[in-house]
């Protein structure tokens, strides 16, 4: 396969990248891309790396297919600019059901908002405070009149009180534990003879003198 072909190719898959090699990223050009190992070069360890990318590839090329087809649950792929947040199976664990239920729900736009419930019943898609219709984004951060009134504001010291409730009961739980005692090595007690014997010994000076 030539330079032009392992190219392309490897644009459209990475089995491709096996074989040629990585394709450049950036402006670097041919050449200056990071260097990756092909198939055939590869220690064992590396090939099963590269399995592994392959099929989170695949993976992930299905999801994002049927998510495009889909009308509320496609939403998250038109974010741009937001951080990520990765969730731990510990993280999960340690949630409670109603969180879990809420970021998933919000992360897909399923949430029973006034819009929603429209599309889904022919409710009133109308906000409560204002006549604009209210999706999840409006009622989180785009009413005015919820920012007028300092509902938002309201929101937001809630918030900042539940963490410094939780802060101050773990400070005080710390504190109210016990100091841990350290056991204390004795310094070595010396003679005057065996004190005088180093700096004898550093000037160069017999015992005697």
């Amino acid at each position: 396969m030539d330079t032009f072909r392992c190219s392309a190719a490897s644009y459209v898959s990475p089995k491709a990248q096996w074989h040629c090699g990585a394709r450049p990223v950036g402006r670097g050009g041919f050449g200056l891309a990071a260097s990756k190992p092909t198939w055939r070069k590869a220690s064992t360890s590396e090939r099963r790396k590269m399995v592994v990318e392959e099929v989170r590839h695949q993976e992930e090329a299905e999801r994002s297919a049927k998510a495009v087809s889909l009308a509320k649950q496609r939403q998250w792929m038109r974010w741009k600019g937001l951080e990520r947040r990765k969730l731990s199976w510990r993280e999960l664990w340690e949630m409670e059901a109603n969180n879990i239920s809420f970021i998933i729900r919000a992360t897909y736009d399923v949430l029973p908002s006034p819009k929603n419930l429209n599309q889904w019943y022919g409710e009133d898609p109308t906000c409560d405070l204002c006549p604009i219709p209210a999706n999840l984004k409006h009622i989180l951060v785009g009413c005015k009149t919820s920012l007028t009134q300092g509902r938002y504001t309201w929101r937001h010291n809630q918030v900042l009180k539940s963490l410094a409730a939780a802060l101050e009961s773990k400070s005080n739980t710390i504190n109210s534990l016990p100091l841990r005692t350290t056991n204390s090595i004795p310094a070595p007690t010396l003679s005057q003879k065996e004190r005088k014997g180093p700096i004898t010994a550093l000037l160069g000076l017999k015992p005697g003198n």
